[in-house]
């Protein structure tokens, strides 16, 4: 039986950037964003049998990252197998935490100056004393152990596993002022490595 190459949509060009951050949490700018910081880590090494591009495997990661849906689904959605999709999850995940890259864009403060200032800006921010950086954990859900199941149950009903950063995320204040929105909530992000 002969091979089939299928020629993937170009999905970044075709949806709109409101279609592009309702499916994938980030508009256009901050794909090539990601892909700029990325391309060196995931690009393919070569352009034979029909390699997925790091844009592509930037959809695939960040389409499971946002909706937790079945690799299957994204797969059909990407046009490619779910193993592929698990390999590029695991491939944009590893890159993502390359040393290089946290650097970036997690930073600790060290010197006391720095710490004080840090809680003064988050208290003034948030009314929260003493708080020097945040941390982020989500739930990944899991089909039902075979062990221990009730155990994995979570408050919404299903099975999952709690993930949080490995990092503490030292968001300066003076930075995230700018993404507080008029509900005092903050639109922030910053890039962690999921235990």
């Amino acid at each position: 039986m002969a091979r089939r190459f299928i020629n993937r949509v170009d999905l970044l060009d075709s949806l709109q950037n409101s279609e592009l951050i309702e499916r994938y949490r980030l508009d256009r700018q901050g794909i090539l964003f990601l892909n700029d910081k990325l391309t060196p880590f995931i690009g393919p090494t070569s352009f034979r049998n029909n390699s997925l591009n790091s844009i592509e495997k930037i959809l695939i990661a960040l389409r499971y990252f946002a909706t937790s849906s079945i690799q299957l689904n994204d797969g059909d959605i990407h046009e490619v197998s779910q193993p592929t999709v698990s390999r590029v999850i695991s491939q944009v995940t590893q890159a993502l935490t390359e040393p290089e890259i946290v650097r970036q864009f997690i930073s600790v403060p060290t010197a006391p100056g720095e710490i004080r200032q840090i809680k003064e800006d988050f208290f003034n921010i948030a009314r929260f004393p003493n708080v020097i950086g945040v941390i982020d954990g989500t739930h990944v859900q899991i089909q039902a152990p075979v062990v221990d199941e009730p155990a994995y149950v979570n408050r919404m009903g299903y099975h999952s596993i709690n993930t949080q950063g490995d990092f503490v995320m030292c968001c300066i204040a003076q930075h995230m002022q700018h993404a507080k929105s008029a509900n005092g909530f903050f639109g922030h992000r910053c890039l962690t490595r999921s235990s």
